[in-house]
């Protein structure tokens, strides 16, 4: 009696034998898929002990201004590359949109209160960088600032 063939539960194509109901093909891109998303979230996991480690790397370029409470706010911007036009070969920049997510906490608590606040988009976090072609959206980043949304893309930047 001749083995019977079964059905690709992803591309419904016939294979005689196979690993949890998908053909050779679509399970080698299934764990591809899968190795990917362990590495980014491996990934992620670095940084965000780096950020632990390294709090003085948290707000580059800020003004460490001390506001009247001696707290500082912590948001959370949806950040993706956006074409700028064709000038000198192309150019792109980056548009910044509040997620609204925000915390203020004291300057001790800022690396735990990113490390939070990244931790509810984590699922929602692209597989690739915004500078990559293969990017499928944009990537979530904490920002602290004086105010909330402050750091809002609002005009879109021209060529000089």
């Amino acid at each position: 009696m001749a083995p019977q063939n079964e059905c690709c539960l992803n591309c419904q194509a016939d294979f005689a034998a196979g690993f949890e109901g998908l053909c050779r093909e679509c399970n080698a891109i299934a764990e591809l898929a899968a190795k990917q998303k362990s590495d980014a979230v491996e990934n992620q996991a670095y940084a965000l002990a780096y950020v632990a480690e390294h709090p003085e790397d948290l707000w580059p370029g800020i003004e460490k201004k001390e506001s009247p409470d001696g707290k500082l706010q912590v948001s959370i911007y949806a950040v993706d590359r956006c074409f700028g036009g064709r000038e000198e070969g192309g150019w792109y920049y980056d548009w910044n949109t509040f997620a609204g997510v925000s915390s203020r906490v004291r300057p001790e608590q800022v690396a735990e209160t990113k490390i939070e606040l990244l931790a509810l988009f984590a699922e929602q976090q692209p597989r690739y960088p915004i500078d990559s072609v293969l990017s499928d959206g944009p990537e979530f980043r904490a920002v602290v600032e004086a105010v909330a949304a402050q750091g809002t893309s609002t005009v879109r930047p021209h060529y000089e």
